[in-house]
């Protein structure tokens, strides 16, 4: 058995984002491999942060029930070992974690690019928690300047992530590792909740919302087209979507009477054989229909404006025979 651990030193402070959407600022010390087992880290945050990483239930701390009675003011040490799938991503080598950890930090769009799997809390799991404590006055000067000691515990999710890691993938991992994958910028609306924009090329874009359910196991998606459809084009546009309806496989659209608004959903299982093929065709239909019903408006509206035309044509030459 491979027991050779490999350490590097990062020691950088980096932005995580939590499941809620919240950036959390996390000072980076090291990350560590013990032969073929997954990364592990060693990261600190202050005593605020490690609140609010508490009340969010961040690195798995929900499910940790015996935590160290800690003192404000003094910085929490957390140790943290990855989540086997997205461990599984890696290269061997650490520095490759490294560089994939690190990022590009200084880019311009930071804050619309993707969040990678290992700047995301959900993907690690606190194995330790500790605090520095100093010693009193007398004890310091009998020990030695700068003496200090660390109190903690340490939780048991390194004696459950093996069953952990045999448990399914939160949906929001399947759906944020697609977006991933195809370099789409995305932004959490609200928890489980993500947005991105789809381009129909000339004809503007459109915004498609995708619902990840944790306690049903289930991914929707959910678009509304760029512009209503206006009242004499509902009908044949209703006809256009029945049709298109029949073809699909999965998903349907939908057409609003009242408003005019065309929308499309559908419910996907997250399982990794066909999650993303899914995610594909919708796509692809979304795309297609979306760029049919505009161009179907556009010529509905070019032969009304020529009927109007038509009709003022034919006033102005019944109001010059009455002239």
């Amino acid at each position: 058995m491979d027991d050779h651990e490999t350490e590097i030193r990062i020691d950088e402070r980096l932005s995580f984002q939590t499941l809620h959407g919240e950036s959390l600022q996390v000072d980076v010390g090291t990350v560590s491999r013990v032969g073929s087992g997954p990364v592990r880290a060693r990261l600190r945050v202050d005593y605020e942060t490690w609140e609010r990483a508490v009340e969010l239930g961040c690195f798995h701390l929900d499910s940790v029930t015996e935590r160290p009675s800690l003192s404000p003011g003094r910085q929490v040490e957390l140790r943290v070992r990855l989540r086997t799938a997205v461990d599984a991503t890696l290269p061997t080598d650490l520095s490759g974690v490294e560089q994939r950890l690190i990022g590009d930090d200084d880019s311009p769009d930071e804050t619309t690019r993707p969040v990678d799997a290992l700047r995301q809390t959900a993907s690690w799991y606190a194995t330790g928690i500790l605090q520095t404590v100093g010693f009193p006055d007398g004890m310091e000067s009998a020990l030695g300047n700068g003496a200090s000691a660390s109190v903690g515990v340490d939780t048991r999710w390194d004696d459950f992530c093996a069953v952990a890691d045999d448990r399914p993938a939160e949906v929001a991992t399947y759906v944020t590792d697609y977006f991933d994958g195809e370099e789409w910028s995305y932004e959490l609306v609200e928890a489980g909740i993500y947005e991105i924009e789809l381009s129909l090329g000339d004809r503007g874009r459109f915004s498609l919302y995708v619902y990840a359910d944790e306690e049903e196991r289930v991914c929707s998606l959910y678009a509304v087209h760029p512009d209503s459809v206006p009242r004499g084009a509902r009908a044949d546009v209703t006809d256009l979507l029945a049709s298109r309806n029949y073809e699909l496989e999965r998903g349907a659209f939908g057409l609003d009477p009242a408003s005019g608004d065309v929308r499309y959903r559908l419910r996907l299982l997250p399982d990794e054989e066909s999650f993303a093929e899914g995610f594909d065709r919708a796509v692809s239909a979304m795309s297609s229909v979306f760029d049919e019903i505009a161009e179907h408006v556009e010529e509905v509206t070019d032969h009304a404006g020529e009927v109007t035309d038509h009709a003022d044509e034919v006033t102005d030459h019944a109001d010059e025979t009455l002239d």
